[in-house]
């Protein structure tokens, strides 16, 4: 019997043929990989996604800075 087995987490499916261990074996290995890989990708994707908030956050707190700076020197102007 040859049963095809897709797994959703891991990208990677193969072909299982039910009598000798090792292609089973090799399936287990080949989604747990998958699975690694898909985990990295994740915490890669988190990671970037992060920095891209924080400088953002940086960049709006030095906007805010400045702006206030500006409002210091104009007030100073005027007297």
């Amino acid at each position: 019997t040859i049963t095809a087995t897709f797994t959703p987490t891991s990208t990677l499916s193969i072909i299982q043929i039910q009598t000798p261990g090792y292609l089973q074996d090799t399936n287990v290995i080949n989604t747990f990989i998958g699975e690694v890989i898909f985990i990295i990708v994740v915490a890669i994707t988190t990671a970037v996604l992060i920095c891209r908030y924080r400088n953002k956050q940086n960049k709006l707190q030095v906007q805010q800075q400045e702006f206030e700076r500006q409002q210091i020197v104009n007030s100073i102007k005027a007297i």
